[in-house]
């Protein structure tokens, strides 16, 4: 229960009560400015009052001293194991990719850490997107998270950068580090998948057909992202779509020429082979941009 009171135009006081439960208090508090009106209807009070309420869990002059640096790392270790934790909770209640969402009690207490300690919307979306990067690369989170993850964080970056701040200098170099590694980890990881596309996406499953999808437009949004054109160059999204696709199309032609074909020569396997890629990295550039489009879906 809080009391406070406001001035009003006639230099009277007007007393009013707002009443929340604790259990209902968002995570981020309460800062928001509330009408208030008499309720007898002879006495014409109106008023403003403004209410700023947040939880803490010590009092603001005994709070220890971390750095910067630290609080990344103790809200990045704290992240890591709710999301290990209620990940597995997931999957053994019989989901496949988990959803990425946290409850509500560990997003809580993210946000506590957070605010208490001075970290930004950008550490957040960083941070976010290293647990997610690591963690879906071990077992498997859904792609629409993974995609809204690495949208948080270009939006989140973007918005420093117009405000005419450099983002790499607000978080750091050792954070920076920490991105850039995970977003390798993540490129890396993605080539290996689409090398093996036609396996772990069955052209004849709809289900996988559409992960595809959201997996190219994660890798859209990635190859879209500043820091990755500024810190890792040499390519795009579609030079690694295609690498990757020729890359899967040679190793399925070479396994499906041992298994049918063992008495073709040398020279001719050559010939075929890079007659096949030509004709099936054809296909698959039209199927895979078929399955891009259909990513909003």
């Amino acid at each position: 229960m809080f009391h406070t009171h406001t001035r009003t135009c006639t230099n009277t006081h007007v007393m009013t009560r707002f009443a929340t439960c604790l259990q209902d208090l968002p995570s981020e508090g309460i800062d928001h400015s509330f009408h208030i009106m008499s309720k007898r209807q002879q006495e014409r009070r109106k008023g403003e009052v403004h209410i700023k309420v947040q939880l803490i869990a010590e009092q603001k002059e005994q709070r220890r001293s971390v750095s910067a640096e630290d609080a990344f790392t103790e809200f990045m270790k704290l992240q890591k194991f709710f999301v290990a934790v209620e990940a597995q909770e997931f999957i053994k209640r019989g989901g496949a990719s988990w959803h990425g969402q946290l409850t509500s009690p560990a997003v809580q207490l993210l946000h506590q850490h957070a605010m208490q300690n001075g970290m930004t919307e950008l550490d957040e979306a960083v941070c976010d997107w290293i647990v997610v990067a690591e963690y879906h690369e071990k077992c498997g989170v859904d792609y629409k998270y993974v995609l809204f993850t690495v949208e948080r964080l270009q939006r989140q970056w973007s918005e420093v950068r117009t405000k005419g701040v450099d983002p790499e200098k607000q978080i750091g170099q050792g954070k920076v580090q920490l991105l850039l590694n995970a977003l390798r980890g993540f490129r890396d990881w993605s080539f290996g998948v689409l090398a093996k596309f036609r396996v772990v996406f069955p052209p004849d499953n709809k289900p996988a057909r559409a992960r595809m999808a959201f997996l190219l437009k994660c890798l859209e949004q990635f190859y879209e992202f500043d820091l990755i054109q500024q810190k890792l160059p040499g390519q795009n999204f579609e030079m690694f779509v295609s690498s990757a696709v020729k890359q899967s199309t040679s190793e399925w032609f070479a396994q499906r020429q041992a298994l049918h074909e063992p008495q073709v020569t040398v020279s001719s396997q050559c010939v075929m082979r890079y007659r096949y890629i030509d004709l099936v990295d054809s296909a698959d550039h039209r199927h895979l941009s078929d399955c891009s489009c259909g990513a909003h879906v």
